[in-house]
């Protein structure tokens, strides 16, 4: 990862201000140093046998959208009401979030909320990691991940594979008798 741009400790503490909430002293060194670059590591693991990668990191900079930082998770709901803060999403719309209560160690927990349950009455929040620096230290490559799901649920891999090759099968028979 490489820094974009630099950012000052006060327009930080503007940001903590505008969520009202406290970042974490670990996620407020990511976003000071490399502001919403993705790290070469992206995948993670969501639950057992369940995994996903990070899409964009929310930074200061204005994405195509002009949407910033403070993207929004919901209509529902707010950062204020759930102290989470978007700081990231996947490629289906997840958030991946930072606990910014007020927390005593300055480390605030990361959580997945999935996109689907934020206009339920109860939010699908998953603990990832008990703060920011854990989280990055645990993203996997994409081999990695692959190393991760089939270790996870060799069963399922094992279908996987088994109707894959089937379906190659499937759809060259059908080729062929199209010729």
């Amino acid at each position: 990862m490489s820094r974009m741009k630099s950012y000052s400790d006060e327009e930080v503490k503007k940001l903590e201000e505008e969520v009202g909430g406290v970042l974490s002293d670990s996620y407020k060194r990511f976003l000071l140093s490399f502001d919403g670059t993705l790290p070469q590591k992206r995948f993670f693991v969501v639950g057992n046998g369940d995994s996903s990668r990070i899409h964009h990191f929310f930074g200061f900079e204005c994405d195509d959208d002009g949407q910033r930082y403070q993207k929004f998770v919901g209509e529902r709901y707010s950062v204020e009401t759930l102290k989470l803060l978007p700081i990231a999403d996947d490629p289906f719309g997840n958030y991946i979030c930072l606990d910014i209560s007020a927390s005593k160690d300055g480390n605030g927990a990361i959580f997945f909320v999935e996109h689907e349950s934020l206009n339920a009455e109860y939010i699908n929040k998953i603990h990832l990691s008990g703060d920011f620096d854990s989280f990055i230290d645990a993203l996997m490559s994409s081999d990695e991940n692959d190393e991760y799901i089939k270790s996870a649920a060799p069963e399922t891999w094992g279908d996987f594979d088994t109707q894959l090759e089937e379906m190659k099968r499937l759809r060259q028979l059908e080729i062929s008798e199209k010729k």
